[in-house]
């Protein structure tokens, strides 16, 4: 009897873990001119002001930091986040929009053959990089993709495998040119590693993408190995 209790709990916790979605709840974005980002993300990206440094859309928030603040919140923090990428059920019109707000794009429209998916991309005003997925479910604007660079390929790979629930490991290796390129899949989100000793530096103050809180994974952390501000909250 007792043996059957245990195994009864054991698939109980078991499912309530499959069952967890990851959300990507929020951001935080350094930047040197706050109110610049504050109004181009409000117009752009239909983000609604929650305080004059935090913005709101569909349960997701930003958050923009001063220098002074990131000193003070994590002075050994490496900076290793590359770009974002939100799912999209307006892509089309997105795109149109964003074409007839002069916003800066990096290419066009292209097939991500590996998520099975529309996408394009492009920059914020402080050239932090927005990609863009197509998805036939409803559902505004969604967090979906984070990319980031990494001194050691092997093992962020296992760091984010062991963490996250991966389905789909794609290598996408340019090794003439000594990149390496993990993108790991799950039902609701991507994650690229990128090893790229030439892009890869230590920490500085400029503008860029701080930190990511993520609920759904189950462990909980503050930091990946490398030291970015990645925050599991359960």
């Amino acid at each position: 009897m007792r043996t059957l209790i245990s195994t009864i709990l054991l698939i109980s916790l078991f499912s309530c873990s499959e069952s967890q979605e990851i959300q990507f709840r929020s951001m935080v974005i350094h930047t040197l001119r706050p109110q610049v980002l504050h109004e181009w993300y409000a117009e752009h990206l239909g983000f609604e002001p929650v305080h004059k440094q935090s913005l709101l859309r569909d349960d997701f928030t930003i958050h923009f930091k001063s220098p002074e603040e990131l000193m003070a919140d994590a002075p050994d923090y490496r900076h290793g986040f590359f770009k974002i990428g939100f799912l999209t059920d307006e892509f089309d019109d997105l795109f149109e929009s964003l074409q007839q707000g002069q916003v800066e794009f990096l290419g066009g429209i292209f097939k991500d053959n590996n998520l099975s998916r529309r996408s394009f991309l492009i920059k914020d005003p402080d050239g932090n990089r927005i990609q863009f997925f197509e998805t036939k479910e409803q559902g505004g604007l969604q967090p979906y993709f984070l990319a980031l660079l990494t001194p050691s390929i092997g093992e962020a790979e296992k760091w984010y495998q062991m963490r996250f629930p991966v389905t789909k490991t794609h290598n996408l290796d340019l090794r003439e040119k000594k990149i390496y390129i993990r993108l790991l899949e799950g039902e609701d989100f991507a994650i690229e590693i990128i090893e790229n000793n030439d892009q890869v530096s230590p920490r500085t103050l400029g503008p860029g993408f701080h930190q990511f809180e993520i609920g759904g994974i189950g462990t909980p952390f503050e930091k990946d190995k490398d030291g970015n501000n990645i925050i599991s909250n359960l």
